[in-house]
């Protein structure tokens, strides 16, 4: 059976070159004579009490966030300061951090914990208010495990026996952040302010539901990109995924590109700055340089509330109509 992994894409269409940045080095611990980290393909090993196992670094650079693996009376998740300084610590269940995050102000939290691979538990992700997560009882209300559909969302690495064939490192995401936000799969916004947003088809905010191997966002947060593995051709009894990698607009949420599922290795093209003009379908360069003025003067003049598209509906119309055209006539000046 073929399989398409266009996922591993994703990480690399949102990529934006910044200047090298300062590093300053601060040495919390004695340095080991050997590590204990072992290769990224390792079998038949697991990480060493108290190894790391994910880190994280606030968009504002005020918060580094690591994960652990510690049994049930140690911390798992650990808050430091920029000179070390332990700001936090908690145990999380049931184990493995696989992702941490903080955003900005150290006001929301989310870790997401691995799984057994064998059992239940299944991936399970913790985030809301940091008060309230480093609080002394964490409550039900503050976690939420994988979606049932995101079986088909994990790897499995390896070959053989369980306890020899797996691989030490867990490939793919939990959850998403941007720089003052977090996105866990299938419909959970969170904020930098800790606040929970259920994201709704009613309200025209949906980001994908089923849940994506890869995810990442461009340094901005205003793109998010999704991969999913995927079959060559449909399996009956298993769901399917009609891209293989898409990329989002978020606030508003909208979808600005997607790569169908693929048999050869290689990629799909980039989108096109011309298909972001009238109608993304469209990709007609003379047809759009000969509407966008129609568009502007006739349509916008009317302020719709509602616009209707090959897509979904448009509540805020007006904006949205605006914005296409600002986008139209930029490009076709760029042609």
């Amino acid at each position: 059976m073929t399989t398409t992994i266009l996922g591993f894409i994703a990480l690399g269409l949102l990529h934006i070159s910044t200047a090298a940045p300062a590093i300053q080095r601060v040495q919390i611990g004695p340095v080991a004579d050997r590590s204990q980290v072992p290769e990224v393909t390792a079998q038949g090993r697991f990480l060493s009490p108290q190894a790391v196992s994910t880190i994280d670094i606030s968009a504002d650079g005020k918060v580094v966030t690591v994960g652990t693996m510690a049994f049930s009376h140690d911390a798992n998740v650990w808050q430091f300061a920029p000179d070390g300084t332990i700001l936090a610590k908690r145990h999380f269940p049931p184990w493995a951090p696989m992702q941490a995050a903080t955003l900005p102000g150290a006001r929301a939290v989310a870790v997401g914990l691995a799984y057994s691979r064998v059992t239940s538990p299944d991936p399970t992700v913790w985030f809301g208010r940091a008060e309230n997560l480093w609080a002394g009882n964490l409550t039900d209300d503050l976690v939420e495990a994988d979606s049932r559909d995101a079986q088909l969302a994990r790897l499995r690495p390896g070959a053989g026996d369980w306890r020899a064939g797996w691989f030490a490192s867990v490939f793919g995401e939990l959850f998403v952040r941007g720089p003052d936000w977090i996105f866990k799969p299938p419909a959970q916004f969170l904020d930098a302010d800790g606040q929970r947003l259920q994201l709704r088809h009613a309200d025209n905010n949906l980001l994908p539901t089923s849940r994506a191997m890869r995810m990442t966002s461009s340094q901005d947060g205003k793109r998010v990109a999704f991969g999913w593995l995927g079959f060559s051709r449909n399996i009956p009894g298993l769901p399917t995924h009609a891209d293989a990698v898409s990329v989002w607009r978020v606030k508003p949420n909208e979808q600005l590109w997607s790569a169908l599922p693929s048999l050869t290795n290689t990629p799909p093209s980039l989108p096109d700055p011309a298909q972001d003009m009238l109608h993304r379908c469209w990709g007609d360069i003379e047809k759009a340089r000969a509407l966008a003025p129609v568009i502007r003067d006739k349509l916008l003049a009317w302020r719709p509330d509602i616009v209707f598209t090959g897509h979904g509906v448009r509540p805020n119309g007006t904006e949205f109509i605006e914005a296409l055209v600002q986008r139209t006539e930029k490009s076709l000046l760029e042609k």
